[in-house]
């Protein structure tokens, strides 16, 4: 379970080319003919980004070997491109060399300072990601019966935005301890951050299944709820996780929320109110009670909302102005 290519890190290979110059980076394939165009004495040669985008397009496709002989010649066309030099350093994090990675980023910094320095934090984050999930992979391996081991390195997948991973972790470990209402909990939050939602309410519910009392579980539950437009299940998740801790705010804002979509406004005002009395700073709560007020025709109120918002959020503090008070003629 190494890892594996990171999209984002991929993009992060793309994208130099546009943020510093403005320079096509290549998302298809191209011919092997592009990149070349007539030079002064009416011969053919490569134009000078033409090796760059090569790397870049072998980079995009998994062809790292490609890509890393790409971005050398690059450089030996111009020992000066600092986006050869990060891409060439990016190349290989992406095949695990991350010592290779960091010496690339001592050559960068003679030619871009602040790019060498997000090269190399890149490097050791990757590194240093990459070791952990080895070494909880060694636990596994030799204690592999051990619930606790894979719940462990689900944690660890999660940590670094690896959900899929986690996912599958979580599973294994519920099949060695199938009455851990943690473990399902935790699934279930993997799941949501993949946006399987109807999975996370699964997993939510078996938690709850396992700790009737688990008031985070019915609370994530309720947000999942939320997601997949299923407003009655959601009001019954929040309002459960309510009645065992009282002071949620996100959970009583929420439910507010949910109130709202369900129109039914007075017992959304209810509920922003009941935020405000245990965080008076609960700026989203104002901002929604001042819409709500609107909604039922009292402005009065929803100013008084839209003044003690402009000490917490300014932002939103004027879009509600100008919903009470909208510019005339923006419309046409």
């Amino acid at each position: 379970m190494r890892d594996r290519p990171s999209i984002l890190i991929k993009v992060i290979t793309i994208g130099i080319c546009g943020i510093l110059s403005g320079c096509p980076a290549a998302v298809k394939e191209r011919a092997p003919s592009e990149g070349v165009r007539p030079v002064a004495d009416g011969e053919t040669g490569p134009a000078p980004s033409a090796a760059f985008n090569t790397a870049v397009n072998h980079a995009m496709f998994g062809r790292h070997q490609e890509a890393i002989a790409a971005y050398k010649k690059a450089i030996s066309e111009n020992p000066g491109d600092a986006m050869a030099h990060y891409g060439l350093g990016v190349v290989y994090i992406l095949t695990g060399d991350y010592p290779a990675a960091m010496e690339e980023s001592k050559v960068l910094r003679d030619v871009n300072g602040e790019m060498a320095d997000k090269l190399y934090a890149l490097s050791l984050e990757k590194e240093l990601v990459d070791s952990e999930i080895m070494s909880r992979e060694k636990e596994i391996r030799i204690r592999p019966d051990s619930s606790a081991a894979y719940f462990r390195l689900g944690m660890t997948y999660t940590d670094h935005g690896r959900y899929m991973e986690a996912v599958e972790a979580f599973k294994q470990a519920s099949r060695i301890s199938p009455n851990s209402a943690r473990i399902y909990y935790e699934m279930g939050k993997a799941y949501s951050k993949l946006g399987n939602l109807q999975e996370a309410t699964v997993a939510f519910n078996q938690a709850i299944g396992i700790r009737p009392e688990y008031a985070p579980a019915y609370y994530e539950l309720g947000v999942a709820w939320s997601k997949l437009g299923n407003h009655h299940e959601a009001r019954g998740a929040y309002e459960r996780a309510i009645s065992l801790e009282p002071n949620n705010t996100d959970a009583h804002y929420l439910l507010g929320v949910t109130y709202g979509k369900m129109r039914r406004p007075e017992k959304a005002i209810e509920s922003f109110e009941e935020v405000i009395r245990i965080d008076p700073d609960y700026a989203s709560a104002y901002y929604g009670l001042g819409v709500l007020y609107l909604s039922l025709g009292d402005a009065h109120r929803a100013l008084e909302a839209q003044e003690i918002l402009k000490e917490l959020d300014g932002t939103r503090a004027e879009k509600l102005f100008t919903m009470i008070f909208p510019v005339a003629g923006g419309g046409g």
